[in-house]
């Protein structure tokens, strides 16, 4: 069983679509068992609260919603051009789409007006797992971030990867920081355990006030599980300039 994991892409209404469609001909070209997205396909910036007032200006909610579609058109197009059973999709939910849920629970009047099924990622194909929940596949678990100790503060930092095993005890994937990991090491059972950091999928040219301290440290491509049900199971990245 052969997964591609697709990192955070943050689609963004100030910036092109276009590396959509190299990464949705290159699904249809590999044509992997199963196509996980890690989170924040979404990046939903009009209602991010950590922005100021003057990055806000001219941010709409329409236009973010626009941008997520727009991003899964240009994905699922030549795959489904391919007209054969298509693999399995599983959209593990990011922080940028709970903003959503953030803003319409904390803003009574918009209960029934927003909602992440504006995204549409289910009429699109993909199995949405809920944020912060867990995606199990075999051996393996799948979440936008795990969290550590009692304040559920994500697993962060350069040595993220190692940490989501020596924490979790368990195979685990995740993305969040935008940084590339792999650490892996076998059990007194001879059980061999992988944690793995995704990085990113997101424009190049997305540099805000908030990563503005931190993107040159950010890795950009897709990642692959190869033998996912073996117990040779590898981890291969690739980078956004090979899709």
């Amino acid at each position: 069983m052969n997964v591609l994991v697709i990192p955070d892409a943050h689609a963004h209404p100030n910036h092109d679509n276009k590396r959509f469609d190299r990464l949705g001909e290159y699904v249809a070209r590999k044509w992997p068992d199963i196509v996980v997205c890690i989170g924040d396909w979404a990046d939903m910036s009009s209602i991010c609260k950590h922005n100021s007032k003057l990055a806000m200006e001219g941010q709409r909610y329409e236009l973010d919603v626009a941008a997520a579609i727009d991003a899964q058109t240009r994905f699922f197009a030549p795959i489904r051009a391919r007209k054969k059973k298509l693999p399995r999709f599983v959209m593990c939910l990011g922080n940028h789409e709970d903003r959503i849920d953030r803003i319409s629970h904390e803003d009574p009047q918009l209960q029934g007006v927003i909602s992440i099924d504006d995204l549409a990622f289910e009429q699109f194909g993909w199995e949405v797992i809920p944020f912060k929940e867990t995606f199990h596949l075999e051996e393996w678990c799948f979440s936008h971030y795990f969290a550590s100790g009692v304040m559920g503060n994500p697993i962060s930092g350069d040595m993220a990867a190692r940490n989501l095993v020596k924490k979790n005890h368990e195979s685990c994937v995740q993305g969040h920081s935008h940084l590339m990991g792999h650490f892996s090491e076998t059990t007194a059972r001879n059980r061999r355990l992988h944690g793995v950091s995704v990085g990113c999928y997101s424009h190049p040219d997305q540099v805000e006030g908030w990563n503005r301290n931190t993107v040159a440290k950010w890795w950009y491509g897709v990642v692959w599980l190869h033998n996912l049900k073996g117990s040779d199971a590898s981890v291969a990245f690739v980078r956004a300039e090979d899709i």
